[in-house]
């Protein structure tokens, strides 16, 4: 509860479903005049008239990206490994955590990706049906009562669920060195 993950993602919720009528009609008038041949024509133009730029630029953004998501993982790591460090009442400096937490990196991304995906494809197989209705509706009716009511009850426990499953999995992976899958069933045996 200290650092507010948990409840700080029940203010976001709120927030969220207050504009979610906003939200919801913008992105109907944007799918409703941008498609996605649209925007591959427009890329593909892009490509056209400066191909050596727009490779480059495509190639900064996509390591800049790279480094700044390998950063998160490694700094994933290094929190945890640190925390069971301090419990062990062994000391530990930056340097040491960093190395530790380096090959890590990989198995810190599957787990982070692993969650996100099952939370967002259950959100995703929940919604359909609901964002389906609140479409041909024109966002009115039942169907935006039931993407408020989804967004609201079922995305924010389970979002804590897969957090908590997250950090457990951290744990069993950085700490006690267990590989991907058998760290998830444990996190999910501990929560």
């Amino acid at each position: 509860m200290g650092n507010g993950g948990e409840v700080q993602m029940l203010f976001r919720a709120n927030d969220a479903v207050a504009n979610l009528p906003d939200r919801l009609s913008e992105w109907t008038t944007f799918f409703a005049q941008y498609s996605p041949q649209d925007l591959l024509s427009n890329i593909w133009l892009l490509i056209s008239l400066r191909p050596f730029s727009t490779i480059v630029m495509l190639i900064v953004v996509i390591a800049l990206i790279a480094f700044v998501v390998w950063l998160i993982m490694v700094s994933q790591g290094a929190l945890v490994y640190t925390a069971a460090q301090v419990y062990k009442s062994k000391r530990v400096d930056f340097a040491s955590s960093l190395a530790h937490a380096r090959p890590l990196a990989g198995k810190v991304f599957l787990l982070n990706f692993a969650t996100r995906f099952v939370l967002y494809g259950l959100l995703v197989l929940l919604a359909i049906p609901f964002t389906i209705l609140a479409v041909l509706n024109d966002g009115s009716g039942f169907g935006l009562f039931g993407i408020i009511v989804l967004a609201y009850i079922v995305t924010v426990p389970l979002a804590m669920i897969m957090n908590f499953i997250l950090k457990y999995a951290l744990i069993h992976v950085v700490v006690q060195g267990q590989a991907f899958w058998p760290a998830f069933v444990a996190a999910w045996h501990l929560f």
